[in-house]
């Protein structure tokens, strides 16, 4: 009997050590790269593909009136002097960027912006997580301008774990962040005007949750004509992930005008998530009203 207890007992203590306290308490170092890597859609209407581009800080085109312009992030060039983007033109570098920026207009219309910033540690680019949960890629911003059509942007995350366990290498998600942009009847209101971005991996098929099973949602950035107040045509979400090679969880906590939706169509299935700040005043005004009818009681 005091034998069974005993091979019981080294057999818990086993499972423990293995799989329990690796999963609590293990600490890897990591570092992060990402891109905006091209480019791909209709630039200009009747199926025309012409994308001209330069560097964010001297955006130009050649041939006097310029066309929609592509802009990508300091650091990119042209060595072939083609001075256009037709397909898959390489932009930001997935090895080596930290925030990959690329800027984009029709004609002199409002410009659109789509960045993504890699998340870092609080004195440089490294940072401890636990390997075997969900932990943040970096931040996802979309300012929404005009533009005519929808584009498809390829996108590269790179996460490097220095730790010498089991995760240790490069994982590397490969994908597209595809923009769609709503034509909803006169009327709407401002979630259905709202453009949207939804994630894909390179073979165009969107992207689940490993965990939960589920669809990764869209990103919806308000218009700039009818944003409600306090929000704006600019907006981010984090973008999370988790070693697998390196799967893509989920999208968390909206910020400015961008809202998150379980639909990867023009039309919302839900309203929008209230921001941090919306939910206290209306966890506050809960409260007050509780309050007032508690008074009114006695």
């Amino acid at each position: 009997m005091k034998n069974t207890n005993l091979g019981y007992l080294l057999l818990l203590t086993l499972v423990w050590v293995t799989f329990v306290v690796p999963t609590a308490a293990r600490a890897d170092t990591v570092s992060l790269t990402a891109a905006i890597t091209s480019y791909t859609g209709l630039a200009l209407p009747g199926g025309v593909t012409f994308m001209s581009y330069c560097g964010a800080d001297a955006c130009s085109a050649p041939g006097g009136t310029p066309p929609p312009v592509l802009c990508p992030d300091l650091g990119c060039n042209d060595p072939n002097n083609l001075g256009d983007i037709v397909s898959n033109h390489p932009l930001g570098d997935p090895q080596h960027d930290r925030t990959s920026s690329v800027e984009f207009w029709a004609l002199d219309s409002v410009h659109n912006d789509l960045s993504f910033k890699v998340a870092q540690g609080d004195h440089g680019p490294t940072f401890s997580v636990n390997p075997y949960q969900s932990f943040l890629l970096g931040t996802l911003s979309f300012t929404n301008g005009t533009w005519i059509s929808n584009g498809k942007f390829g996108f590269e995350i790179q996460a490097t774990d220095a730790s010498s366990g089991t995760f240790h290498g490069v994982h590397t998600f490969t994908g597209f962040i595809n923009m769609v942009v709503t034509a909803p009847p006169p009327g709407s209101n401002p979630a259905d005007n709202a453009d949207y971005l939804y994630l894909t991996d390179e073979n165009g098929i969107a992207l689940v949750d490993p965990v939960t099973n589920e669809t990764l949602p869209s990103m919806r950035v308000y218009e700039s004509f009818d944003a409600p107040s306090g929000t704006s045509n600019t907006g981010t979400v984090e973008l999370w992930g988790q070693f697998g090679s390196l799967d893509l969880t989920g999208l968390q906590n909206p910020t400015g005008g961008a809202f998150i939706d379980p639909s990867l169509t023009d039309t919302p299935s839900v309203n929008p998530t209230p921001e941090p700040g919306s939910l206290a005043l209306l966890g506050a005004g809960l409260a007050l009203l509780w309050r007032t009818r508690k008074n009114a009681r006695r």
